[in-house]
């Protein structure tokens, strides 16, 4: 999950920013081939997760079939590549695994934290005699 945080600050920048170059390119003539090697680099993260995924867990990622098949024109190609849904889904993920990562991240250093707490509390009020959490049943008697 500590991964997760790092990979997601990552991802995050690399499709805004991407979508956002691509698409303020598009009036000109060079967004095209930009948007283009821009969706191909979104495959191409997505493979990596993927395999961090495999890597990480030791469990192997359902394999999906290549979007462009050996005898298609570079224009079928493209097409694939545009109406691809694994592409698109692939963005919305790399752009939702930034919040998630800060959860997970900012969960797992407040329980970490937490449980330091927990457990150094009654040690230093041992060692400096001075007890920060005490149970007694005294506080409720009248005096």
């Amino acid at each position: 999950m500590f991964i997760t945080f790092v990979t997601g600050i990552l991802y995050f920048t690399w499709v805004v920013t991407g979508a956002a170059f691509s698409l303020s390119f598009m009036i000109l003539i060079i967004g095209v081939p930009i948007a283009i090697l821009f969706l191909l680099s979104v495959q191409g993260l997505a493979l990596l997760e993927g395999r961090l995924v495999e890597a990480l867990l030791g469990v192997r990622m359902p394999r999906r079939p290549l979007f462009a098949q050996s005898g298609m024109k570079w224009l079928e190609r493209l097409k694939a590549l545009v109406t691809d849904r694994h592409t698109w889904l692939s963005m919305l993920y790399m752009v939702l695994q930034m919040p998630l990562g800060i959860v997970y991240f900012t969960v797992n250093i407040v329980l970490i934290l937490l449980a330091i707490t927990f457990i150094g509390a009654p040690v230093l009020g041992a060692i400096f005699h001075d007890p920060h959490i005490m149970f007694s049943s005294g506080w409720n008697q009248p005096a």
